[in-house]
């Protein structure tokens, strides 16, 4: 027997459903920004670890720390870009292959060496910067969130 309803959803329980999974979405993302940072943190800190045993070994074997130009040429931002092939990188013996969410470079700053890793983590434009000394090896962070 029917009794005139017709098979389907009331527009309550599509409104019920639609407010679920807009709170599912606004306690995600916040947690998915965070992941993603991480994980483009996590490249920063390897290629620059990478890249400073590289120029110590250069330097015990030449005397001179080797200045690197930036590799990927722009600096990365919402998307990541390919690094090109040089020849400085390639002495050094890191050819950067692939795509980098961060530009890597090595300067003299300030009286020291330092390995950098500069990028925008998450499009919003605002620059975030790695560094390395490589008289002390220390870390340093110039994150957009602080």
């Amino acid at each position: 027997m029917r009794n005139g309803r017709s098979h389907g959803f009331t527009l309550m329980e599509l409104a019920a459903v639609v407010a679920i999974l807009s709170l599912i979405a606004a306690f995600g993302m916040p947690t998915y920004d965070m992941f993603v940072r991480r994980a483009r943190t996590a490249e920063a800190r390897a290629v620059l670890e990478s890249l400073a045993h590289a120029e110590l070994a250069y330097r015990r074997d030449h005397r001179r720390f080797l200045e690197l130009p930036p590799n990927p040429p722009p600096a990365p931002g919402a998307q990541p870009h390919a690094a090109v092939d040089n020849a400085q990188w390639r002495e050094l013996g890191m050819p950067l292959r692939g795509d980098y969410w961060f530009q890597y470079s090595t300067e003299y700053s300030g009286g020291a060496w330092l390995v950098v890793a500069r990028g925008d983590q998450n499009g919003d434009g605002l620059e975030s910067r790695f560094t390395i000394n490589l008289e002390t090896l220390k870390l340093s962070t110039t994150d957009e969130l602080e």
